[in-house]
């Protein structure tokens, strides 16, 4: 709405009429002078205005601003106790998760920023949502493929992914996993090939994956995974955003 030329009344000043607005500023011109004020904070102490309709507009502008000011505060709110608590938090031995990807699809992961932990087998919990207790903000998930026509021995890794950074797993009842919008990388076939197992010694190795969605993993796992893929990858581009990813993972797991 255009509130240029409408009457308004200052607590001090008393009436005058809008002279112009612009981004923030407003110019308003009194009998004996011509004054600038932030717009539309002004209306909230200094001013009130006559046109019914223009108040409206100006108090709605207010109620718009009052609420961005509140979500800032609420979100610089969350970002200190999250600070706080990444700060304090205890890192666990297995603390990052692998998922097999037979619950999840690839497409689905990364078209809702969710990933999936699967349910419980057996037990009081079977059938419900697995509760991903070790996973954290600090928590990477890597996300495996075993192809279709090829055994346990050929599965590979297709992305890396940190969860989002308010993430705590004791939390996440429905077992659906928030991703970090900005720390993900997908390995994919224009990509060399990662093989999965190669990354755990012949004794240790996990051959009997049973029917588990997500399996733990520890943080030197991960960091292997990231320095082959930043050694692999084919553009720049995709070097750097590994080389953030790394950074990013090394603060938020105290390494």
């Amino acid at each position: 709405m255009n509130i240029i030329g409408k009457n308004v009344k200052h607590v001090k000043y008393g009436m005058g009429k809008i002279a112009s607005v612009d981004d923030n500023k407003m110019k308003v011109d009194f009998p004996a002078s011509v004054k600038i004020f932030a717009y539309p904070d002004a209306f909230e102490t200094y001013f009130s205005i006559e046109d019914p309709q223009a108040r409206k507009y100006v108090y709605l502008l207010l109620e718009e601003r009052n609420h961005m000011k509140r979500e800032k505060k609420v979100q610089k709110e969350k970002e200190s106790q999250r600070r706080l608590y990444a700060e304090k938090m205890k890192i666990k031995v297995n603390s990052h998760g692998v998922f097999a990807m037979r619950e999840n699809s690839l497409k689905e992961v990364l078209d809702t920023g969710e990933i999936f932990t699967g349910c419980y087998a057996s037990g009081k919990d079977k059938g419900n949502p697995r509760l991903p207790k070790n996973l954290n903000m600090n928590s990477a998930c890597l996300l495996t493929i075993k192809p279709e026509e090829g055994k346990e021995k050929d599965r590979v890794i297709a992305g890396v992914f940190m969860t989002e950074e308010d993430f705590i797993g004791e939390e996440c009842e429905d077992g659906k996993i928030r991703l970090h919008e900005k720390y993900g990388i997908t390995w994919g076939a224009d990509q060399d090939e990662l093989l999965f197992w190669k990354y755990f010694p012949q004794e240790s190795r996990l051959a009997r994956w049973q029917s588990a969605e997500m399996k733990y993993i520890p943080s030197a796992i991960v960091q292997r995974v990231l320095e082959d893929m930043r050694k692999l990858a084919s553009e720049d581009e995709t070097r750097q955003e590994i080389k953030e990813f790394q950074e990013y993972f090394c603060q938020m797991n105290h390494l």
